[in-house]
């Protein structure tokens, strides 16, 4: 479901073939596995993740020495790797890291001079949106259902401040880069791709984490027999790529 997303961030970074990367909030390894495409032998990808199951599920799925597995927070990279690396990418994951001059700062401080960053954030997440751009498509009532059930603790949720377009570049200004391009990039899931990617843990985790694994795959074929009409779901994402100075 994130291939899209992943490959979109990686092409417009132009990573040389012996380069030296991080991918970070890894998750299950998409980003990397695409990183690795690009690299020759002399390439390495620190993939880091703040998840042991991710990562553990990661590491069955790609099966390379180019790759140093990071159990961590993106706040600690200057911890978890190694040198001034040329590139990184973080797919789907930015405004969950923490305060994001602190996460571009971390940031910042493994790359090189001169070396780049591609992150991006769901339409949802950005105050300003351009014209047209939303959420298409009747969106999957997982929640509601678990809400029928009472497994939500409301009280749980985090909350998050949506930043502006114009609030993200200074505090890419002040953390030590420079915007090279911003871009929206629709992505759109099938029924089935929607359906399966509830099935992960992880994506449920904020609202049903007290919830044991089998329950909530009870949940998420409720929420399937419920959703109607099964459609595509079109997201616009908000993209950047920065370069350190």
């Amino acid at each position: 479901m994130y291939r899209v997303t992943s490959t979109d961030l990686i092409d417009h970074l132009g990573v040389g073939a012996d380069a030296k990367l991080v991918d970070i909030a890894c998750g299950t390894g998409v980003s990397t596995n695409i990183a690795l495409q690009r690299l020759d032998q002399e390439g390495i990808v620190w993939a880091v993740d703040a998840s042991e199951p991710m990562l553990s599920f990661a590491r069955t799925r790609i099966l390379d020495q180019r790759v140093r597995w990071r159990l961590g927070r993106a706040l600690d990279l200057e911890r978890l790797t190694e040198g001034h690396l040329d590139n990184a990418v973080c797919n789907s994951a930015i405004w969950q890291l923490g305060e994001l001059f602190k996460v571009l700062a971390a940031v910042r401080a493994v790359l090189r001079r001169g070396g780049q960053f591609a992150c991006n954030w769901p339409q949802s997440f950005i105050a300003d949106t351009p014209p047209g751009g939303a959420v298409r498509g009747q969106g999957f009532p997982l929640l509601d259902v678990a809400r029928r059930h009472g497994l939500v603790d409301e009280s749980g949720f985090r909350p998050y401040t949506r930043p502006t377009r114009e609030e993200i570049t200074s505090t890419i200004e002040k953390a030590g880069f420079e915007m090279v391009e911003h871009w929206w990039l629709p992505q759109t899931n099938s029924p089935e791709a929607t359906y399966e990617w509830w099935k992960v843990p992880a994506f449920s985790d904020w609202f049903l984490g007290h919830v044991p694994q089998e329950q909530r795959l009870e949940l998420v074929d409720e929420a399937w027999a419920l959703w109607n009409p099964k459609c595509d779901v079109t997201t616009d994402w908000f993209c950047i790529r920065i370069k350190a100075v």
